[in-house]
Order: C-alpha cells, then structure tokens, then sequence
C-alpha cells in the first residue's frame, strides 16, 4: 500500500500497532527515494523503547534471498561443473549495492529518528 498518499505533508513515518508491537516505516514522498529498499522498524518493548529491531520489506527480502540464491547457484555450478567464475564479477556488485542501498535507509531513518 501507499503510504505517502495516506498521510499529511508533515508526517515522516507511518507507524502500526499490532501484537503488543510497533511497527514503523519510514514515508517516501519523493520519487528518486522509491529506489531505497523499504525498511521496517519494530519496538517490541512499548514502555522501555530501547531496544528495536529492524525488519526487510518484502520486496527487499524477495530480492535479498533471489540475490542469495543467484551465488549460492553460481559457486554449486562453478564447484560441479567447473565452470568458469566470470558472473560473479556481475553478482557480487549487485549485492554491494543492495547492502550499500539499505545501509543509506537505515542512516535516514536514525537521522529522522534522532531528530524526535
């Protein structure tokens, strides 16, 4: 679902009680930020709120684990088949750039958490 569309301009994250939990993602409004993996906070402990953990959307975890999947076939190929190990001059970039990409969210989100 669309978030951004749901909220007022001056809101930043959209937040979701369920299961003694809060859950928060944080709200894109512009388009180049769609890119950005989606990220999803959660605080089990209401009355402490010390401790988090942070969850993968589920487009990211979808192309987490395919991205996964894509070395794990490669290095049963490269080891079996002996294959030559070229395409992991293209998969592994993908990978840095998905761990860098998700790493840019998770700075945001502590930036527009630390500014509460």
């Amino acid at each position: 679902m669309n978030t951004g569309n749901m909220t007022a301009n001056d809101k930043d994250f959209y937040g979701r009680y369920k299961d003694d939990k809060i859950l928060i993602t944080r709200i894109r409004r512009l388009p180049s930020l769609r890119f950005l993996p989606k990220l999803i906070i959660e605080f089990p402990d209401i009355e402490s709120n010390k401790k988090f953990h942070v969850k993968l959307g589920f487009l990211t975890l979808a192309l987490l684990l395919f991205l996964l999947m894509l070395v794990v076939l490669k290095v049963c190929q490269v080891m079996f088949n002996n294959a030559s190990s070229e395409d992991f001059i293209i998969i592994l970039p993908l990978i840095g750039v998905f761990f860098v990409l998700n790493w840019i969210e998770l700075m945001m989100y502590t930036q527009k958490l630390n500014n509460y």
